[in-house]
């Protein structure tokens, strides 16, 4: 059975932006090399939400995973995935506090994210928002196909 994107693609515009790199960095504490998500270009809290990830050669893993073929780890992609939940979590209630990762359930990778690609974060919250925990359907696409799908759960640290 093919995988089907949690949002309509057809609404998102990736070279959109309505939060920059500098408005992420007001919303998750995440910086430098271990933020993942580079903008927001689709919101609608308390549900949906799609960011980017500009995948760039310099990437602090390109030289060491893999030597001649630099592939993204399939764990910077799930925190990629959980970085955008928590932007999603903090625009339904406000960034003062910390949404830390206490789960990944149901997680897969169905291809590569390499560099130059352009990485489209969708999420989709699968519970009602709640002031402690959310739950959010996360995927990862390039070039239109997804590359790893996961429910990830976050708490109020």
């Amino acid at each position: 059975m093919a995988l089907e994107p949690v949002l309509p693609l057809d609404r998102i515009d990736p070279n959109a932006c309505l939060h920059d790199a500098k408005a992420i960095d007001a919303l998750i504490p995440h910086r430098g090399p271990i933020r993942q998500v580079d903008r927001i270009v689709f919101a609608e809290p308390p549900l949906m939400i799609a960011g980017v990830k500009e995948v760039q050669n310099d990437e602090f893993w390109c030289d060491g995973h893999i030597p001649g073929r630099p592939v993204m780890p399939g764990v910077l992609q799930l925190e990629a995935g959980a970085q955008l939940a928590s932007i999603l979590d903090t625009l339904c209630h406000g960034a003062d506090r910390f949404m830390g990762l206490v789960r990944i359930d149901e997680a897969s990778f169905r291809g590569s994210v390499e560099p130059g690609d352009q990485l489209l974060l969708l999420g989709y919250r699968l519970k009602p928002a709640h002031k402690r925990r959310f739950v959010c359907h996360c995927q990862g696409l390039v070039k239109g196909n997804i590359v790893f799908d996961a429910q990830i759960t976050g708490f109020t640290m």
